[in-house]
C-alpha cells in the first residue's frame, strides 16, 4: 500500500502537466525558428539592433540604453507575432502583424531623425556629427517589416494550398 497521500498525487500530477506544457512550449519555438523565414526576420532584426548599440554607444546619444531595450522590445513583440501564427490563432496574428509593422515604422522614423548632426545635452553641450551609419540598421529593419509582409503572403498561400489539397 502507498504512503503517498492524495494531495501528493495531486502535486505531482499538476508539477508533470506542467512539465509537458513547457516542453510543448519549447517545441513550438524551436519549430518557430525552423521556419526560414521567420528565422531570418529575427536574426535580422537582432543583427539591426546590435548595430544601433553599436553606433549609440559609440557617439554621444542621450540615453542610448532607451534604444537599445527599444530594439529588444520589438523583437519580443515580432515573436509574438509569430507565435500567435503558430498557435493557429489567425485574428490575433493578423492584428500583431499590424502593429508590428506601426512600430516599426515608428522606430525607422525616429532612427531616420537621429541621423542629421545636432547639439547633445550630456552635463555640457556637445555637438554629434551626422550619424550615417544608422542607415545601416534602419535598412535592415525595413527589410525585417518586408520579411514580415513576405511571410504573411507565404503563410497564406500555404494554407490556401493546403486547404485546397485537403478538399480534393
Amino acid at each position: 500500500m502507498s504512503d503517498a497521500l492524495p494531495e501528493d498525487i495531486d502535486a505531482a500530477h499538476a508539477l508533470r502537466e506542467k512539465v509537458l506544457d513547457d516542453a510543448r512550449r519549447l517545441r513550438r519555438a524551436a519549430r518557430l525558428l525552423g521556419h526560414g523565414t521567420i528565422a531570418v526576420v529575427l536574426g535580422l532584426h537582432l543583427i539591426a539592433t546590435s548595430l544601433v548599440a553599436w553606433v549609440v554607444f559609440t557617439e554621444p546619444f542621450p540615453y542610448p540604453v532607451m534604444y537599445v531595450l527599444n530594439g529588444i522590445l520589438l523583437w519580443l513583440v515580432l515573436a509574438i507575432r509569430f507565435m500567435a501564427l503558430l498557435d493557429g490563432r489567425r485574428v490575433s496574428a493578423v492584428l500583431w502583424l499590424v502593429v508590428n509593422l506601426v512600430l516599426h515604422a515608428f522606430w525607422v522614423w525616429v532612427l531616420s531623425d537621429q541621423v542629421p548632426a545636432r547639439p547633445i545635452v550630456t552635463g555640457q553641450v556637445v555637438a554629434r556629427l551626422t550619424e550615417p551609419w544608422l542607415w545601416v540598421p534602419i535598412g535592415i529593419y525595413v527589410v525585417t517589416m518586408a520579411g514580415m509582409l513576405a511571410h504573411a503572403a507565404i503563410h497564406l498561400r500555404h494554407e490556401r494550398l493546403s486547404r485546397e489539397h485537403e478538399g480534393a
